[in-house]
């Protein structure tokens, strides 16, 4: 099932020729604001967890159909002794309202649901594209979070079929 061309983009797994793309979006204030913000750790450190990757579901690479290029990231995290899976997907500024996540979230969807999982979202109220994207794909709305962390006030919405 990966990698996958979705038309307008491919996902796969990371590459060594990620690393580069992957840190500049992780340092990026603007494309991290509604996720908890740029990350606190260095770019060697980065670098080294990047070495590391193994091929999972939970760091897989939005890249160009054509070029093959990084143009984000998109995964399932999964929530121990659950059936959910946390689904994600960030994208380059440059990458953004052109529909990539209008196909990427449906495969995670179909993704997770192959893997007998149940896909979630946690998305900040003032994630207004986001938000609309997610009606627009048929995601429901099942209220919001209270339990504490980052997401605490998201409102969460569950994906019964894509």
């Amino acid at each position: 099932m990966i990698p996958i061309d979705l038309g307008n983009a491919t996902v796969r797994y990371l590459e060594a020729q990620d690393h580069v793309a992957y840190i500049a979006m992780e340092k990026n204030a603007e494309i991290k604001q509604y996720v908890g913000g740029p990350s606190n750790r260095t770019e060697q450190d980065l670098l080294s967890s990047l070495r590391n990757y193994s091929p999972c579901t939970s760091l897989l690479v939005v890249a160009d159909s054509e070029t093959n290029t990084f143009i984000g990231r998109c995964g399932l995290l999964e929530k121990r002794g659950s059936l959910e899976v946390e689904l994600y997907i960030l994208l380059t500024q440059t990458h953004l309202r052109k529909g990539i996540a209008r196909v990427v979230v449906p495969f995670l969807v179909r993704l997770a649901a192959a893997n007998g999982k149940v896909a979630v979202a946690y998305v900040d109220s003032a994630n207004q594209a986001s938000l609309k994207l997610l009606e627009r794909i048929g995601a429901i709305s099942d209220g919001t979070n209270t339990d504490s962390g980052y997401q605490v006030n998201h409102i969460r919405y569950i994906f019964t079929s894509t």
